[in-house]
């Protein structure tokens, strides 16, 4: 019986995955065999136990264990082995996730830029009345942000320019 099965569906079995026997069963029905779950249990490890059918059928000669239940160990083992696999791989996917979240949290946090919570720009007529307006600005916890701006209308080259400005910035 079992020699019929590896003669017939052979190459069927070899692609079979976690007992799924449904495309042998139509092979056998179609040409009449005749089946046990334990036969095509027996005849799934043969299969994948071996290199040809001239193999499996030795191998099935020469056995005197049973079969059917080595294939529905090694069924189990195999399901065993793919949700643990795909247990880590979960893991390791909330793992990266997780340092991906970290990295970008850390990214932010060195961006100072992110941190900013108002700006303000400051001016003045002279140097020292722009020097006062920020001055109180820093006590209120602004920070200058740049450099000094000037404004010359007119362009007067070499002259003394009509205003000053400062921009100033607060951090969260």
């Amino acid at each position: 019986m079992i020699e019929d099965i590896l003669k017939i569906s052979y190459l069927t079995l070899k692609k079979v995955k976690s007992g799924n026997f449904k495309t042998v069963k139509e092979e056998l029905d179609m040409l009449g065999i005749d089946y046990s779950d334990n036969d095509l249990l027996a005849a799934l490890h043969l299969s994948q136990e071996s290199d040809s059918i001239e193999e499996a059928i030795n191998l099935l000669r020469n056995s005197s264990e049973d079969l059917a239940q080595k294939a529905e160990k090694k069924i189990e083992d195999d399901e065993l082995k793919r949700e643990k696999e795909k247990k880590e791989k979960a893991e390791a996917k909330e793992r990266e996730k997780l340092a991906k979240e970290k990295i970008q949290e850390q990214a932010k946090a060195f961006n100072y830029l992110s941190n900013i919570d108002g700006y303000i720009v400051c001016g003045g007529k002279s140097p020292a009345d722009l020097q006062k307006e920020v001055r109180k600005n820093m006590e209120l916890g602004y920070v200058p942000y740049g450099g000094v701006s000037t404004y010359n209308p007119g362009g007067k080259l070499g002259g003394v320019p009509d205003s000053f400005f400062q921009a100033m910035v607060i951090f969260k």
